[in-house]
């Protein structure tokens, strides 16, 4: 099981709502630990540097048959003003000996297996992004290259209320790209035009957001049997080998159907057919939203280096699976045949979905929300626009060219796949 690490207000909450669904819908012991007492408790650290997000984390957790350790909240009484520098630089250097004691004692807890890291933050902001940057390099540090760390990261709105939120988006992913084994990428923007179009809810809340968010991460995450029978338990570990294999490809995009809010579930049904058919499109194009999934468009526009499908509840064998995804046009030449697709099946419904089938992927859809935050980001840097702001805490020039650096080398690759 891995211990989750969640950071600032958006990794608190998605993690929130991650860990009660992983009660709901799996075997209890891949996220969770039983003690002598009788009652389980979640592996998470919740980490802010203000109380309120926690709070109401930890007051919706009362009364549960789990709950979260006495231990387990770090706060402080300021935040980080969504300066990645301030985050990473002080508030993550001073609370880093007590976030570090948490993690430990989960890590050499006696009555669990470690599976790793789990990392949730946002990017736009000061304390999911700069005290979740200095908190997984120290856990990389600690920890060394042999316990995997996935991270998950929220990309945000192109257009958001944060100034500099282009360059707090340019610091975290090249911290995140040099300490992890891998990031799943959510972004705003497109679950928004998924829950608008598919869910006929035009006023999205982050709330949404975070729910669809969890529901697709706990898709991929549950346990699940790989096509010769043998049950994973170990989601990190198991991302980290089939799909993080290179260094130059660490982002991983994740990708759901059906989508279909509570109330259509009655009228509608998909054949696994249908479902394959559609995933096999939204591959094929770079696209998230289902409506798209309905095209018959034949040219490439996204490849892929590697790829996972996991496909929950009714199912007619791998061998479909195979026949509909691992389509040579879809995939880069850059890795063999046989490391390049893995299916997992189980036979267990998820969320009362009569099939529900899941993608994760090393693929390009990441070209141009990169672009937009590296073309940005170099055009306030070269007028020095708030630059003050970082180098007041020792986040100076050479730090921002070095991550233009590799992010444009990240970037040079996704677009040679």
């Amino acid at each position: 099981m891995p211990i989750t690490v969640a950071l600032g207000q958006c990794g608190n909450q998605v993690s929130n709502c991650l860990t009660e669904l992983m009660w709901d819908e799996g075997l209890r012991d891949s996220f969770f630990v039983e003690k002598q007492n009788g009652k389980y408790y979640a592996r998470n650290v919740l980490i802010d540097m203000e109380p309120k997000v926690i709070e109401n984390v930890l007051k919706k957790s009362e009364g549960k048959t789990w709950n979260y350790s006495k231990t387990a909240a770090i706060t402080a009484k300021s935040g980080s003003g969504n300066n990645w520098a301030f985050g990473y630089s002080v508030l993550g250097d001073r609370n880093q000996e007590s976030i570090q004691r948490q993690i430990r004692k989960l890590a050499e807890d006696a009555d669990s297996v470690n599976d790793g890291f789990l990392v949730m933050l946002a990017m736009a902001g000061g304390t999911g992004s700069g005290v979740g940057s200095k908190t997984v390099e120290k856990i990389r540090e600690e920890y060394g290259s042999k316990v995997p760390i996935i991270a998950h990261a929220v990309w945000p709105y192109s257009t958001g209320e944060v100034v500099v939120q282009n360059y707090n988006t340019l610091l975290t992913l090249n911290s995140l790209n040099c300490s992890t084994d891998g990031v799943i990428f959510h972004q705003n923007s497109s679950i928004t035009d998924i829950i608008q179009t598919r869910f006929d809810l035009k006023n999205v809340a982050y709330s949404d957001i975070n729910d669809y968010v969890a529901k697709e991460l706990a898709s991929i995450l549950l346990p699940i049997k790989d096509t010769d029978g043998a049950l994973h338990k170990m989601p990190i570990y198991q991302i980290a080998v089939d799909l993080c294999g290179s260094p130059n490809f660490k982002c991983l995009t994740p990708r759901s159907l059906p989508q279909l809010h509570n109330p259509k579930r009655a009228f509608l049904t998909y054949s696994n057919d249908l479902l394959l058919k559609y995933m096999h499109q939204l591959c094929l194009t770079g696209n998230f939203n289902e409506n798209s999934g309905n095209m018959n468009m034949k040219s490439v526009v996204n490849k892929s280096l590697a790829m996972n499908a996991y496909i929950r509840g009714k199912n007619e064998g791998p061998e479909k699976i195979v026949g509909a995804l691992n389509d040579s046009s879809i995939f880069s030449n850059k890795i063999p045949f046989s490391d390049r697709f893995n299916s997992y099946l189980a036979k267990k419904s998820f969320m009362k979905h009569e099939t529900f089938l899941s993608t994760l992927s090393a693929d390009q859809t990441l070209i141009d929300p990169l672009e937009t935050v590296l073309s940005q980001s170099w055009n306030m840097f070269n007028h020095r626009a708030f630059l003050h702001r970082y180098e007041a805490h020792s986040i100076d020039s050479d730090h921002f060219v070095n991550s233009f650096a590799h992010l444009e080398q990240l970037q040079h690759s996704l677009k040679n796949l």
